[in-house]
């Protein structure tokens, strides 16, 4: 009723929450009436933590600006807002048109099982048993994350080249860059460039660097390529299982011309593809292409993974599960 008084259209404004019942309107059934103030005390972290807040604005904020301990307590605190809002909203309906006053106790209980259904719907092995919302942070509190550790290995070509590469953007879109390197059958360096793209999307920039790096290649006689990239997207849009986005065709046009000259192109793990990732960073910060013809001429840095590489070092993958 609220937006319509602004439009000098005035109708039934009482609220249904209150004791001694006061003009209702988007605040007030949502935060600052008797009932929603009776609710939201029963999801405060700490006692008190919602009596300075008037707004509906204000209350969401809180619930967000919260620490949680893992991702499932983080989850909890984004989506409360939403589902208390909701359950609010249709006790207030329920006063108004089927005559039902609120409970505050059944209110809250609501509002604790719709958040056991979310929780198990976004994390299927959850299976919350808590009643209460002290409960429910107290169980999801003690949930420890278990981490995979994985050692992940840069494979040498069965037989001509291989060319790794990588791109970057700080921003998406913003300042970019593109690297990559050649290397042959043994693990031994040929060349590697780096280039600065100016302001594109990640996307584009490892396209591009992919692109460049093909170029070199057919410049330079390495023609029997197997190409390796760490985005599985851009793998997917190269091997034509995935749609190419319209500002990619033309790159992608350009890259198909030279397919004669690559044998395939893979996906592998960016903890894998570290000499590519640390040139496409060095392009990124370039104000002009480099293009690397002897090992001593790259950066330390990339100098260092690339002798890890060929002595068949390992970096490793971490993963986190729910």
């Amino acid at each position: 009723m609220d937006r319509l008084k602004r439009f000098g259209v005035c109708g039934p404004s009482r609220c249904l929450c209150c004791q001694n019942p006061q003009e209702e309107d988007l605040n007030h059934v949502f935060c600052s009436g008797e009932g929603a103030r009776l609710v939201w005390r029963h999801f405060e972290s700490t006692a008190g933590e919602f009596s300075g807040v008037h707004t509906v604005r204000h209350m969401v904020w809180s619930c967000w600006l919260r620490r949680g301990t893992n991702d499932r307590v983080k989850f909890l605190h984004n989506i409360l807002p939403s589902v208390v809002c909701w359950v609010l909203w249709k006790a207030r309906n329920e006063g108004v048109f089927e005559g039902r006053k609120m409970r505050i106790r059944p209110t809250v209980n609501r509002i604790v099982q719709f958040l056991h259904d979310f929780l198990q719907s976004r994390f299927p092995g959850v299976q919350p048993s808590a009643p209460t919302w002290e409960g429910l942070l107290l169980e999801l509190g003690s949930h420890q994350r278990r981490m995979v550790i994985r050692p992940v290995y840069w494979v040498t070509p069965r037989r001509g080249y291989k060319l790794n590469s990588d791109g970057c953007s700080r921003g998406n879109p913003g300042r970019s860059g593109g690297g990559g390197l050649v290397r042959d059958s043994r693990g031994n360096f040929v060349f590697g460039y780096a280039e600065p793209f100016g302001v594109i999307t990640s996307m584009q920039a490892e396209l591009r660097a992919l692109l460049w790096g093909v170029r070199h290649c057919v410049i330079r006689g390495c023609l029997e390529l197997h190409l390796e990239a760490d985005s599985l997207t851009l793998v997917h849009i190269v091997q034509g299982t995935s749609a190419c986005p319209w500002r990619l065709q033309r790159d992608l046009d350009e890259l198909m011309m030279f397919k004669q000259y690559f044998t395939s192109i893979t996906h592998c793990y960016r903890e894998a593809n570290a000499p590519a990732d640390r040139l496409a960073n060095f392009g990124a910060d370039s104000s002009t292409g480099h293009v690397f013809n002897t090992f001593s001429e790259l950066p330390q840095l990339v100098r260092g993974a690339i002798r890890l590489d060929r002595l068949g070092f390992p970096t490793f993958r971490t993963r986190c599960l729910a």
